[in-house]
């Protein structure tokens, strides 16, 4: 269960919808990195990271992080039944064991790759491809805690699939996405994350939270409101017990392949006469959720 298994539940669909902001949800600009891959969740993980990783490179004092998601894989694939078994039948009875040796070699292996890429200067495009390649690996590993599924290949990269990684970070606008203030990676919102089973956010700079979306389609779907305003909700129940939590001002969505950042301010939300009653409705509703049967 997470935050977006819970605003997917309908009644909780229904109360988000009264609250979504009007604009005109047709993305201004056209794509400039066209889908060259076949695996869309994959390469959207993989640019979370490479995002990540050259946001620390470049705002190495600015930035805050979170463990990599992808760290807890190997413990999970040697302790969790579910997932061993299914990877009994994908891996033809190869050791588990040596699996989970593997991956978190792999992961080890990433970090100081990453740690040697964080001190660059000007990297060249063959440091990016290769922090491109690792950020695919992270993503495949992600699949593991995310989805219970680990990939027979979770140690091979597709090379156009690095090549489109570079070219996503080469269009990302960094003057528009950093405000200059403190950088939040991959936030979670601690016990306010807990109280919907779990959440972590793509991005927090300075008031703006942002979310990534590595997506062909040039709308904003009603689900990526949804899910701003349920981060905005946690976030702003944390802030309430950690006054060094950022104020989020903005709620905002890059789109990685159209090199786009759309910005909402959230009084759009906060400004519909719905809003204070939903969000106590909102967490008393996700203790029910936590509580019901699975």
């Amino acid at each position: 269960m997470s935050l977006t298994d819970f605003i997917k539940q309908p009644d909780v669909t229904e109360r988000l919808k009264i609250l979504r902001p009007h604009f005109t949800r047709k993305i201004p600009v056209p794509i400039i990195v066209k889908p060259e891959g076949k695996n869309a969740p994959i390469i959207g993980a993989a640019f979370d990271y490479f995002l990540r990783f050259e946001i620390q490179r470049l705002f190495p004092k600015k930035t805050k992080s979170s463990q990599w998601v992808a760290e807890h894989a190997s413990l999970l694939i040697s302790q969790n039944p579910s997932i061993t078994d299914r990877i009994r039948q994908e891996t033809n009875e190869t050791s588990i064991k040596k699996i989970a040796i593997d991956v978190h070699t792999l992961v080890e292996k990433t970090k100081t790759n990453f740690n040697e890429f964080l001190v660059m200067h000007n990297p060249t495009k063959s440091d990016y491809m290769n922090i491109a390649k690792n950020s695919i690996i992270l993503a495949t590993l992600d699949l593991v805690i995310r989805t219970g599924v680990l990939y027979p290949n979770y140690n091979q990269v597709d090379m156009f699939m690095a090549t489109e990684l570079v070219d996503l970070i080469n269009a990302v606008p960094f003057d528009k996405l950093l405000d200059g203030g403190e950088i939040y990676l991959n936030p979670t919102f601690d016990h306010a994350s807990s109280s919907v089973g779990g959440a972590d956010a793509d991005l927090i700079c300075g008031k703006k939270l942002i979310e990534i979306k590595t997506t062909k389609e040039s709308i904003v779907l009603p689900q990526y409101l949804d899910q701003l305003l349920g981060y905005f909700l946690l976030a702003r129940k944390y802030k309430s017990t950690d006054a060094s939590f950022p104020t989020i001002e903005k709620l905002c969505i890059y789109f990685s392949r159209h090199g786009y950042l759309l910005e909402l301010d959230i009084n759009q939300w906060t400004s519909n006469e719905n809003f204070t009653e939903f969000e106590k409705w909102f967490f008393e509703r996700a203790v029910k959720y936590l509580n019901s049967p699975s």
